[in-house]
């Protein structure tokens, strides 16, 4: 049996259309993936301070999307220590800080003796809206100056 010169211009077109579907299922992906992965927040420490036995501390997202259920620790020898978090004075469960905000968190440890926060790293954890996880690890030391100590 001969091809006629129809049955290649079929064959042609169904080989064509397969192609250009196989396209637009890649260039769905695509376009799906780069709009999950663009909410991602950026969480970053824009001051530190130290006063006796407390912690302030000024996050801010810099992030496209929020940073949910923010979690801080911190370390000192091998020991973890959670500490208490205020808000504006008042204790705190949950810390969830959006695109371009900023707040000001206070953080008290509850064990006594407390550690010498001067030499301890702080560990931030927090969620993206796609529930990924973060963390990022900051050593306290390096935002103090000699005046805060």
């Amino acid at each position: 049996m001969w091809w006629t010169t129809f049955d290649m211009i079929e064959s042609a077109t169904i080989a064509s259309s397969l192609g250009t579907l196989a396209i637009a299922l890649c260039s769905l992906y695509q376009t799906r993936r780069s709009v999950i992965d663009s909410f991602v927040p950026v969480l970053s420490i824009d001051g530190l301070t130290v006063h006796s036995d407390e912690l302030s501390i000024r996050l801010r997202n810099y992030g496209t999307g929020p940073a949910l259920d923010v979690t801080m620790f911190l370390r000192s020898d091998n020991h973890v220590f959670t500490p208490d978090v205020f808000l504006d004075g008042y204790p705190i469960s949950v810390l969830h800080v959006g695109t371009n905000e900023a707040k000001e968190v206070c953080l008290k440890p509850k064990e006594q003796p407390a550690p010498d926060l001067t030499r301890v790293a702080l560990t931030i954890q927090f969620e993206c809206i796609r529930r990924r996880h973060r963390q990022a690890n900051f050593s306290v030391a390096s935002f103090l100056y000699d005046r805060d100590i």
